[in-house]
């Protein structure tokens, strides 16, 4: 089956719409939780904020999530940026989740001990 450039065109564009609709939707989120956010341009993340990580973000039906965790871990490589890295994601008609490595988790999880328990 050929498919035609024209109708290629129409599929990119339509996902680049959704995908500029996900990044405003978590600015959105963010903003709403109190925090400085907006959608990035180009060569910024997808959100901008003071939210403590560096956001990719991701609307996508099928994702390959070690793709976008590749995106957003040579975007900290290569700018030097310091914060940890996060990549927000959903399905149509689904929940927003987020993926962030381990190791970020582990550090997030003792500080929270810490300050709960008076380690």
């Amino acid at each position: 089956m050929d498919i035609s450039s024209e109708s290629l065109t129409k599929k990119a564009r339509k996902s680049k719409r959704k995908g500029k609709r996900g990044e405003k939707e978590v600015s959105l989120i963010l903003s709403s939780a109190g925090y400085s956010a907006r959608v990035g341009r180009n060569p910024e993340p997808d959100v901008v904020s003071d939210f403590p990580f560096v956001i990719e973000v991701k609307r996508n039906e099928k994702l390959n999530i070690f793709a976008a965790i590749d995106q957003i871990r040579k975007y900290c490589l290569d700018t030097g940026e310091k914060r940890p890295y996060a990549v927000f994601f959903r399905r149509n008609e689904d929940e927003w989740a987020v993926a962030i490595p381990l190791e970020t988790l582990m550090e997030m999880l003792e500080d929270y001990q810490d300050l709960v328990y008076g380690k």
